[in-house]
């Protein structure tokens, strides 16, 4: 999944469900997800739907910030977990500008680049 430019879209502008999805490169129906998901809407219209960029660029941030995951200094990123992880003890090797290794908890594939 990728992440969405969110500098594409101004503050100060009103966008609808069409120029949005046109704008961000994403389909109309993903936009109506993230009504249905928390993106205000400005009170009052019907049809069409109007959203302020601002809104858009705060609610892109949350839904960002959400997907991250912090590591500790030894910890690396199970790929399986999806979450925060100790590698197995002989497991850690260096690829190129990556370490990688073997998760302690389910035995999946982890990684951090260095």
């Amino acid at each position: 999944m990728t992440r969405i430019n969110s500098q594409k879209v101004y503050g100060h502008m009103s966008y609808t469900v069409k120029e949005l999805s046109a704008e961000l490169g994403v389909d109309e129906k993903t936009c109506s997800r993230w009504i249905a998901n928390g993106l205000k809407t400005i009170p009052g219209g019907k049809k069409p739907i109007l959203m302020m960029g601002s809104d858009i660029k705060d609610f892109l941030r949350k839904k960002d910030a959400k997907k991250k995951v912090i590591l500790n200094r030894n910890q690396f990123y199970c790929l399986t977990c999806k979450a925060a992880r100790y590698a197995r003890r002989g497991s850690i090797r260096e690829l190129g500008g990556r370490k990688l290794g073997t998760c302690r908890v389910c035995n999946g594939k982890i990684c951090r680049t260095i």
